[in-house]
């Protein structure tokens, strides 16, 4: 083999390497990207960063007071229930987490895969109501009636 032909061989090979990586670093980014942490980590983007805490995560939360501004009986009823069954099944779930919007979901389920959904506990709440709650949760959103 004369020198050219050497340097086209290893030019090749570099190629080859290189393309390996690139295909690999893909693979793991998918990887990661079905992850729990991966999962956590979207919720701490949309989090406000002075409430922002792993250590809330699994912690059921709930309004009780004597004052009209508290939850109803069947609304913090139904968020317990739902808390405890996706707890169950080995998800990560926030209760009332208060987002960089200043809006606070129910709750904040996140996968073992890396899926984020907020579930919205409504119990007298009007239809447009529910359609602004879609507009400004960076999650998709799904509404249980009690």
């Amino acid at each position: 083999m004369n020198p050219e032909q050497i340097e086209s061989q290893r030019k090749k090979a570099n190629q080859r390497r290189i393309e390996y990586l690139q295909r690999k670093i893909q693979r793991d980014k998918t990887k990661f990207n079905s992850t729990l942490s991966h999962g956590i980590s979207k919720v701490k983007q949309h989090a406000r960063k002075d409430t922002w805490s792993t250590a809330h995560s699994n912690c059921f939360r709930a309004s009780f007071s004597t004052d009209n501004k508290a939850e109803s009986d069947k609304h913090r009823n139904r968020k317990y229930t739902l808390w405890c069954y996706y707890r169950k099944l080995g998800y990560t779930v926030f209760t009332e987490l208060i987002l960089e919007n200043g809006k606070r979901p129910d709750l904040i389920i996140v996968g073992n895969n890396g899926s984020v959904f907020i579930i919205e506990i409504v119990e007298s709440e009007s239809d447009e109501s529910i359609e602004k709650k879609k507009e400004y949760y960076p999650f998709p959103i799904q509404i249980e009636r009690v």
